[in-house]
């Protein structure tokens, strides 16, 4: 089972954003997630160095929550993700939660 997970952000709290990204990754299931940062800077940027399943998007346009996840979605389907968990970014749980 491969479990993508998209995360949209912008002007998020450092270090709230890298607790929800720690408890995603925690899980052996998930194998990809996408962070697709609206800010006008890319502070976050150093989130992806955490993991290689992480993919950062730097996108300054903030053209809102529904089209940035439309971005990691469609990649989600060209590599046939299973399931895509649209991820708020204040958001983070334990380690057995996905399973």
């Amino acid at each position: 089972m491969n479990i993508f997970i998209g995360i949209e952000t912008y002007k998020n709290n450092k270090q709230i954003q890298n607790k929800a990204v720690v408890s995603c990754l925690k899980s052996f299931l998930v194998e990809k997630l996408y962070i697709v940062d609206n800010s006008p800077t890319d502070d976050l940027k150093a989130l992806a160095k955490l993991d290689n399943r992480i993919e950062y998007v730097f996108n300054p346009s903030n053209p809102g929550f529904g089209a940035v996840h439309n971005i990691d979605m469609r990649k989600s389907i060209k590599i046939s993700a299973k399931y895509h968990l649209v991820l708020n970014p204040d958001v983070y749980f334990e380690q057995e939660v996905l399973e």
